[in-house]
């Protein structure tokens, strides 16, 4: 399709209108299913974190119960806010029920896309634009938010007008602790943001301010709704940080021997015990990257550092977690010109993941597709199961070695800059 030079907003509106579209009747059945429960119990004073039951006349899953977030409290209280607009709305159908709770991913889109441009303009405004184009017609970022109902764009959201805010200690630090706040991942970029042409005073300072007011936020739902238990918060949380699962990475390797054959428990305690390796991989990337730089441009490669050495250590590397790299890479490609073509590597190794893991995409069309359950075990079973194990683990092991070339190319430009802080 042939965006005009200046289709900013016929940009945004069709690509708004692609996302509107598929919202209402796509959706994860796992992780869309959970928002759907979530929803409809927060709102009637349950508990976030306990295992939650289908919703009759909302849920499109009939999986009896279902664990709940891992995330902080945000997510639950939105989800629960979102429930009680659909209520108000009197409009007592499901499918609106969904188009309303994908309206603050779809958006999320958008506010990036925004800001990239915001960013990039000064530098180069036709880049900025294709910035913005690529973000809005992304297939990644269109099935992560409106088929998925992934929410990691509005934590990035975050992260990106805090960057912009960045050498005002107080509004950045804030900005930042409202995206942990929403979702915890965006901690990995605290170190970066804190040392950002400060002193280490300065530093610690950012840190402060950032981690007292995510503290602050998580605790202050508890003392409102007394019924909550802190100890789910706390227990997600604790599973979350060692957890080994389906991984975007070389850890595909283990988790597609699973389907086949049972892992012996000694091997398998192994392996949650090295998916801690992220934790001090991050400190050594923090060390080597850490610098007293008065330069947006630092802070980008700094931060895409920090997310590929994430990507090449974790246990756990899911499809949304891609979405920081992608926003990152697109920023790296215009302020500091790198090769694009690891940056492509990368995103569309990702994209490729997302296709075979999600079973053809099959998977998001659960809401509308009653048989969907059988239709996935076919493919997923036998010879057709064999040829997606395949494609999956070549996917990958695709994204691992781009991930790794991207990663050295960064090693490289920091060593360049200079020593560390």
């Amino acid at each position: 399709m042939r965006i005009p030079h200046n289709g900013i907003v016929t940009c945004a509106i069709v690509g708004m209108a692609v996302r509107e579209a598929l919202a209402p009747f796509t959706g994860h059945p796992f992780d869309f299913e959970i928002w759907v429960r979530l929803g409809f119990y927060v709102s009637h004073g349950f508990d976030p974190y306990t295992f939650l039951e289908p919703v009759q006349g909302l849920s499109f899953q009939n999986t009896h119960l279902l664990p709940s977030i891992a995330y902080p409290p945000a997510w639950a209280l939105i989800q629960a806010f979102l429930y009680r607009v659909y209520e108000f709305s009197s409009m007592h159908n499901r499918f609106f029920y969904y188009f309303i709770l994908k309206q603050p991913m779809v958006f999320g889109d958008l506010f990036v896309a925004a800001e990239l441009y915001f960013i990039l303009k000064k530098y180069n405004q036709l880049y900025a634009k294709s910035a913005f184009y690529f973000w809005m017609f992304s297939p990644y970022t269109i099935i992560l938010s409106s088929m998925w109902g992934m929410f990691d764009q509005l934590a990035l959201a975050l992260v990106l007008a805090s960057m912009i805010e960045i050498n005002n200690i107080v509004k950045s630090s804030t900005i930042f602790s409202l995206s942990v706040f929403l979702k915890g991942l965006p901690i990995m970029f605290l170190v970066p943001f804190s040392f950002h042409n400060r002193s280490k005073r300065s530093a610690l300072l950012y840190v402060g301010i950032s981690i007292s007011l995510f503290i602050l936020f998580t605790l202050l739902p508890y003392v409102i709704f007394t019924d909550w238990n802190i100890n789910g918060l706390l227990a997600s949380g604790t599973d979350t940080i060692h957890k080994v699962g389906n991984a975007m990475n070389y850890e595909v390797v283990f988790s597609s021997v699973t389907m086949y054959y049972t892992i012996p428990p000694d091997v398998y305690n192994l392996l949650r015990i090295i998916a801690y390796a992220w934790i001090p991989a991050l400190f050594v990337a923090y060390f080597i990257c850490i610098k007293n730089k008065n330069s947006l441009n630092y802070l980008v490669l700094s931060s895409i550092f920090i997310v590929l050495t994430f990507f090449l250590t974790a246990a756990q590397v899911n499809e949304q977690y891609a979405t920081y790299f992608i926003a990152l890479g697109l920023l790296d490609v215009g302020l500091n010109g790198v090769n694009i073509k690891w940056f492509r590597g990368v995103w569309a190794s990702s994209t490729l993941y997302m296709f075979f893991n999600n079973v053809y995409l099959i998977r998001f069309f659960a809401p509308i597709l009653t048989q969907e359950g059988s239709l996935e075990k076919v493919l997923t079973t036998g010879v057709p199961g064999l040829i997606r194990t395949f494609l999956l683990v070549a996917s990958a092991l695709s994204f691992t070695y781009f991930s790794v070339r991207y990663l050295i190319s960064c090693y490289f430009r920091i060593k360049r800059s200079g020593g560390n802080m």
